[in-house]
């Protein structure tokens, strides 16, 4: 009587029908193992994408509080000299960029430092790239982008599949902005 507590259908099913389940956890799993991939390597992806992101916001906020902090007194507001006001928070905005961003793989950063990353230089090629306005009322524009995609050795890889595109496909066509606007 106890054992047939332990199999309730064993008087429903015929005996042929208990040995037809043997395998069936097995394929079950290896359908589902594939689904359960794929979530976990996106999560994974789109989690250094918005990391990614928030890097290069930072980096756009903080170049512009480097920008604010530049001392206008002694400096010509118009001059086109090294030392002319637009100049110097030029200079500050790209070291504090190179700074912020020092971390990403130099590949990515094309050797950009504080001394090579160059603002509005118009390369739409180059992987790390900046660019800086201010306009008549003394507002400054600091934008910074990073291509994710570009390059022989991408950040972010993906595959290209005729039919879909590039697999995962990336915000913005795989180019990250960040922009900060403060008024000098």
């Amino acid at each position: 009587m106890g054992w047939a507590l332990c199999r309730p259908l064993d008087g429903l099913l015929p005996l042929g029908l208990w040995r037809t389940q043997r395998g069936a956890a097995l394929i079950e799993f290896a359908i589902v193992l594939p689904m359960l991939l794929i979530l976990l390597v996106g999560m994974i992806y789109y989690g250094y994408v918005f990391m990614l992101q928030s890097a290069v916001n930072n980096a756009a906020q903080q170049a512009a509080g480097a920008a604010v902090a530049v001392d206008p007194v002694g400096r010509s507001s118009s001059g086109s000299g090294p030392d002319s006001y637009p100049a110097v928070v030029g200079q500050a905005v790209v070291d504090t960029i190179a700074s912020n961003l020092d971390w990403l793989p130099a590949s990515i950063l094309d050797g950009a430092t504080g001394d090579s990353l160059v603002c509005n230089d118009g390369d739409s090629e180059a992987s790390l790239g900046c660019g800086t306005t201010i306009d008549g009322s003394g507002l400054l524009r600091v934008v910074v982008s990073l291509n994710v995609t570009a390059n022989s050795s991408p950040l972010l890889p993906q595959i290209n599949l005729p039919p879909f595109g590039p697999i995962p496909p990336v915000p913005g066509g795989g180019v990250l902005t960040g922009t900060a606007e403060v008024t000098l």
